[in-house]
């Protein structure tokens, strides 16, 4: 059986995905500077947070293909439908008008009463 291992407190295991290329060689940079990948983006983190805004480089968009444009495409289709239903249950939970005038049927008794009196 494996052993479980456990995070020190405080810290989170975060995933993400990332091109496969990309992530070897990120990590082959990071060792070359004598850092693990993990290291070098705690310290992203902790400096961007630090000095309250991202780097350049991590607000450039990077579009290498249309599959990129395909993923950006979904995360979009799915904030959007999220709101959708959002607004969809909110007027749903909202006292809704009636369809009919209530006061239909002794309109048309009236409107009836008023035209045979007439014949």
């Amino acid at each position: 059986m494996a052993t479980k291992y456990t995070l020190p407190e405080g810290q989170k295991l975060a995933t993400f995905k990332v091109d496969e290329n990309n992530w070897e060689s990120f990590k082959a940079l990071c060792e070359a500077k004598g850092l693990s990948a993990s290291k070098a983006l705690q310290n992203f983190i902790q400096n961007s947070l630090d000095a309250r805004e991202l780097g350049a480089a991590a607000l450039t968009p990077v579009v290498e293909s249309s599959q990129n444009i395909d993923i950006d495409i979904d995360a979009l289709e799915t904030k959007i439908l999220a709101k959708i239903r959002g607004e969809l249950i909110q007027q749903q939970q909202q006292p809704q008008p009636p369809a009919i005038d209530p006061t239909i049927e002794a309109r048309l008794d009236a409107m009836e009463a008023a035209l045979s009196g007439k014949s």
